[in-house]
């Protein structure tokens, strides 16, 4: 069992903190990783057996033999905007040693959850994911999903439907009026949303040229942001 925590935020809407620990050896290597509901109530310690067990949080189970899922953890932001905090659990042995990356959306129950057995409803593909590096993640104008890593990050939308989720440095999100014609649109199908993540200072820098601009239609659709920045768009004949 390994010791690791990554800024935990609530992905269980206890209104506490919550943090998770993997175990990339357990199942035949396959990987188990555990998220602890946060609590205010008392200071016992926390068996793991319990969050196996479905008390206290709950398990993330690797989904094939040597993938060594939970070798790493992050925060994701809320990438399917239902109010919790999402997670990105790391396999660095999945896929003949490629890797790969699983989204957990934030839940409020107990139960376990199978990598294995993941529906397309339970799961997004990640377009844009960061490092421990200062990443450049450029978009297109596709509806696509950025995560970033723990590195000064700068993310940029380029259009449509997107999810922008800065990471733990000090990261810079760019849109332009097509990302916030996607912010401003309701209704259950619209997933685009802006996070600041867990930095210092994040802006948000607009780059676009006549563009009526009220923060009022989508603030349900952003969090965390510190400083706006307009920037005008120069056509050059």
């Amino acid at each position: 069992m390994g010791a690791y925590q990554a800024t935990p935020r609530d992905k269980s809407s206890t209104g506490t903190p919550q943090i998770w620990g993997p175990d990339s050896s357990s199942k035949s290597k396959a990987g188990k990783s555990y998220v602890v509901f946060g609590k205010k109530d008392n200071t016992n310690a926390i068996e793991l057996s319990d969050i196996a067990a479905g008390i206290g949080g709950f398990v993330i189970i690797g989904e094939s033999v040597g993938d060594y899922s939970g070798c790493s953890v992050s925060n994701a932001g809320d990438v399917n905007g239902d109010g919790l905090d999402d997670l990105i659990v790391g396999a660095y042995d999945a896929k003949l040693s490629a890797g790969k990356s699983y989204v957990i959306f934030g839940k409020t129950d107990t139960g376990a959850i199978d990598l294995s057995k993941l529906g397309d409803k339970s799961k997004y593909t990640i377009d844009y994911l960061g490092d421990k590096n200062d990443n450049i993640l450029t978009g297109t104008t596709k509806d696509e999903i950025f995560v970033a890593g723990a590195g000064n990050d700068t993310l940029t939308g380029n259009g449509g439907m997107d999810v922008l989720n800065a990471g733990t440095g000090d990261d810079t999100i760019i849109i332009n009026a097509s990302n916030i014609a996607a912010l401003e649109k309701t209704g259950a199908g619209n997933r685009a949303r802006v996070d600041g993540g867990g930095g210092i200072l994040t802006p948000l820098n607009l780059r676009v040229a006549g563009l009526t601009l009220d923060l009022t239609k989508i603030s349900d659709r952003r969090q965390t942001l510190k400083l706006l920045i307009l920037q005008a768009q120069v056509t050059t004949p």
